[in-house]
């Protein structure tokens, strides 16, 4: 969702001839995305709701290669790996769909 959410806006910005046009474009395009957000997506179709929540990444090595470096689109397959042991989600080349569904505060 952040994605289209920030090129939209941004491009709203671009839209109005007075600053209050823009905030105007830019109120209305916020609104949308809080109604998402409100309902929980209740009123749109799965697929539109999963593309909006989702992240999409590729990778280009094995997964071993990343070491211990550290980002969603890595920790993904390697979690997904110890739960089927599918060893093909390791290889180079996977391309890796995740949502993320809860951040942990530490402190």
């Amino acid at each position: 969702m952040g994605k289209d959410f920030q090129s939209q806006i941004f491009g709203s910005f671009l839209g109005g001839s007075t600053l209050e046009d823009c905030y105007a474009a830019a109120a209305k395009i916020a609104a949308h995305y809080l109604d998402i957000i409100d309902t929980r997506g209740e009123d749109i179709a799965d697929e539109e709701l999963l593309e909006l929540i989702s992240e999409s990444r590729n990778r280009s090595k094995h997964l071993d290669e990343y070491g211990q470096q550290k980002s969603a689109a890595i920790a993904t397959p390697k979690r997904l790996s110890e739960l089927i042991g599918d060893k093909s989600v390791k290889e180079a080349g996977v391309s890796c769909r995740f949502i993320i569904a809860k951040v942990l505060h530490l402190f």
